[in-house]
């Protein structure tokens, strides 16, 4: 077969901005530094490799790990410092980038891990090559068109499926294999020529990432003994061959005084008191950076010779042309460590010509790699009291929110806001609290998942921008009575036929012994016809086997280790609520299952409920290559659990059953949720088990928890 021409990404390292290029790394005794070296693999494809190159480099997520766990987290290429200070030790350096989904045309997924020493006074390079994840397939349909109209071919396995037409001939598709799954399904289907279904289906076994899987079909016209048409389906693999290509990021534009470049410069007429300044930063020379003033702004408004003109390959007459007007610029190029900085400053005498309205100047950064970033300054000048400023997502819950304004003149009064869904007639308004030129408000009383408008005014006139926001939705645990489920390998399941998986337990393991420690119960329930039943146990024949702590949690079981277990913990989930609530029967005995791992683990044993919301952060296990919010290992030798003093989590809370719940049916619980950040989560965590000390494999044979009716209250 012809070779696939492939590349390796290599995302080179950006200095900070507006600093010396050629700041010195200052380290104490015993400390190190490391640079590192990040490159992806994936294909060359001259149509779109610049945007695949930039795409990648920007949403690179690295992660650095020494003995006690993660200890930076960087997100695309510009995050990445050029030099990292560590002590002395030993550290390993994780990258991912790409997306992680089971099967798609587009969207593909790259990991790789690198181990490093840092010694004392050393300055290391440190290279990790994030290898692709997918398995491919590609479909030639060849001349199967004289055969059968509307034909197809349908590509799979569980997890996800691609269905290649006619248009999708050639086109890679890309497929992430779950773990213990080697192998792909294939059907091809189509009308013959005497109006009859053709259909056929087979196995690619033995699927392996990074190897590319071409499904070829072929028509001969020799009747087949059946009379139907003769169709030959041949399966080659091949794999990916790489090459070498060096990529950056784009340039990145910034303001000076701390301005939000996604907000617009907003000023009274003749009121700004100090320079403009647009920051370009590059991880690389700079070829060109072009300023454009919008609708003849420069010639018009600031007496310039054009309205768009490249700063760095001008001559000294017309920049001091431009300076004599207002406008100045300084471009620097570190060769040592290949960054540069461009500086372009509007004067505030220039700035204080323009009258009210809303201006816009340009800016097109090329590097030398032929990268490019654009960025469109808004000037607003107006003389209105107050302006409206875009809220922070942060800021915005489920029924409540907080909005804020800017206060543009001095000795103002009746600082207001006023508010309402999206498409509604009437506004509600509230009172503003001001701090010094800012003003704010929280409202309540909010919708979940609406959209609203708001808009800052004062003394009832209305002249401040009306701005946006949806609040978030109030989501919900799938399944979260515990009524559907199914039986897969011995094991049960807890979702429904047809449904997505969000619930498994740990204990996959000791369904291949035929003990389901973890299953459901039909007569012993809040509501529905059944809650979820945890019995923690020994499982084994006389005393070769283990215990076995009945639990569930959000997420997937990945694969038995011996007779340990590798999980994947955490869902996606965007919302914040304030409690978890639900019924709960624990009826716990005493511990009888410790083999000296747990100190003080003695006496009766303990249930434990926790949640906890979660960051983007995810870890990826080297034995499945799949990335979770949070790997947990079972294996003394290997044991990672979970830390609830980890700096990714956003909000926690727990409770811990120390006896027996009262009477003989369920009963409610709470658990509060506190929050150590505002930041709106990527993931949910969350863990029931009817032994406390169940990742030692320590606790009481017969402990048994019921649960039922699990729900996230929100504010």
């Amino acid at each position: 077969m012809k070779n696939i021409a492939k590349t390796i990404f290599t995302i080179s390292l950006m200095a900070g901005a507006l600093v010396s290029c050629s700041d010195e790394v200052l380290m104490s005794d015993g400390e190190g530094s490391v640079n590192f070296d990040v490159k992806v693999n994936a294909e060359a494809k001259p149509a779109t490799r610049a945007a695949d190159e930039t795409t990648l480099a920007e949403n690179c997520i690295v992660y650095v790990y020494n003995s006690q766990g993660l200890i930076r987290k960087y997100r695309g290429t510009n995050s990445l410092p050029d030099a990292l200070v560590l002590k002395s030790g030993n550290y390993r350096v994780t990258a991912a980038a790409g997306d992680s989904v089971p099967a798609s045309f587009t969207d593909r997924y790259f990991k790789g891990e690198q181990a490093f020493v840092v010694s004392a006074g050393s300055k290391e390079s440190v290279s990790v090559t994030c290898k692709l994840a997918n398995s491919a397939v590609v479909v030639d349909f060849g001349n199967i068109s004289e055969a059968l109209s509307d034909y197809k071919v349908v590509v799979g396995n569980a997890a996800g499926e691609l269905e290649y037409t006619s248009d999708k001939e050639g086109v890679n598709g890309y497929f992430m294999m779950d773990a213990g799954e080697t192998s792909l399904n294939w059907t091809i289907s189509g009308t013959q020529l005497d109006g009859s279904v053709y259909e056929k289906s087979g196995v690619i076994e033995n699927v392996k990432p990074a190897y590319l899987y071409t499904i070829k079909a072929s028509y001969s016209s020799t009747p087949a003994e059946n009379g139907g048409a003769l169709i030959t389906i041949d399966v080659a693999e091949e794999e990916i061959v790489t090459k070498e290509v060096t990529v950056t990021a784009a340039p990145k534009f910034m303001l000076n005084g701390g301005r939000n470049i996604d907000q617009p410069v907003v000023s009274m007429p003749d009121a700004f008191v100090s320079n403009v300044a647009v920051y370009c930063t590059s991880a690389c020379a700079l070829k060109s950076v072009v300023v454009n003033g919008k609708d003849n702004l420069f010639t018009s408004r600031f007496a310039l010779p054009d309205d768009e003109f490249e700063i760095l390959s001008m001559s000294e007459d017309y920049r001091n042309s431009l300076a004599a007007a207002g406008l100045t610029y300084t471009y620097d190029y570190n060769s040592t460590d290949d960054n540069a900085i461009a500086k372009i400053s509007f004067a505030k005498e220039m700035l204080n010509k323009l009258p009210e309205g809303d201006f816009y100047i340009t800016f097109t950064a090329t590097d030398v790699r032929d990268k490019v970033r654009l960025y469109e300054m808004h000037l607003q000048i107006t003389d209105a009291s107050v302006a409206t400023v875009t809220i922070d997502v942060n800021d915005v819950y489920t029924s409540h929110a907080t909005i804020y304004g800017t206060i543009l003149k001095s000795d103002l009064t009746g600082l207001q806001f006023r508010y309402r869904a999206q498409g509604a007639t009437d506004w509600t308004t509230v009172d503003a609290t001001v701090d010094g030129t800012q003003m704010s408000a929280a409202i309540t009383g909010l919708t979940a998942g609406t959209t609203y408008e708001y808009q800052a005014i004062c003394d009832g006139f209305t002249v401040a921008d009306v701005m946006t926001f949806t609040t978030e939705v109030a989501a919900q645990l799938p399944n979260n009575s515990f009524e559907n489920w199914q039986t897969g390998s011995g094991a049960y399941l807890i979702y429904g036929s047809g449904e997505s998986m969000f619930w498994d337990s740990g204990n996959h393991g000791s369904a291949t012994m035929n003990k389901n420690v973890t299953t459901y119960d039909l007569n012993l329930y809040h509501s529905g016809s059944r809650s979820l039943y945890m019995k923690s146990q020994f499982v084994g024949i006389g005393s070769i086997g283990k215990f076995a702590a009945g639990n569930i949690f959000v997420g997937k079981y990945l694969k038995t280790d011996g007779t340990d277990g590798i999980l994947g913990w955490g869902r996606e989930f965007n919302s914040r609520p304030t409690q978890l609530t639900g019924y709960v029967k624990y009826s716990p005995v005493t511990i009888d299952n410790n083999s000296g791992v747990v100190d003080g683990a003695t006496g009766m044993d303990k249930g434990q409920i926790f949640i906890a919301l979660w960051d983007d952060s995810k870890e990826t296990d080297s034995n499945t290559g799949e990335s979770w919010p949070k790997i947990i290992k079972t294996k003394s030798s290997e044991r990672m659990l979970f830390d609830s003093n980890s700096e990714h989590i956003i909000a926690y809370g727990t409770i811990i059953f120390t006896e027996a719940t009262e009477g003989d049916g369920l009963v409610p619980f709470t658990i509060n949720l506190e929050y150590r950040s505002n930041k709106r989560p990527s993931a949910i965590i969350l863990t029931c088990s009817a032994s406390y000390y169940g990742d030692y494999f320590c606790g009481g044979n017969g402990s048994q928890m019921w649960l039922d009716d699990l729900q996230l209250v929100y504010e």
